[in-house]
């Protein structure tokens, strides 16, 4: 159990050294969309989604 998380650890700091803050600010915009929170229906307003953008950008990065 402990190598796989170790494993899981060493990709993550991969994935963090490898994508730049703008990077992750479309995976996460890719993964609101798919949540739902890009569509017509109960959308989010672009100014609100681009807020919790970046509060999450800036949280994976402290």
């Amino acid at each position: 159990m402990a190598l796989k998380a170790e494993n899981q650890k060493v990709a993550l700091e991969f994935w963090k050294r490898a994508l730049n803050p703008l990077a992750w600010t479309e995976i996460l915009r890719q993964a609101l969309v798919a949540a739902s929170f890009g569509s017509k229906q109960g959308a989010m307003q672009s100014e609100d989604l681009n807020k919790v953008q970046t509060e999450l950008v800036m949280l994976w990065f402290e």
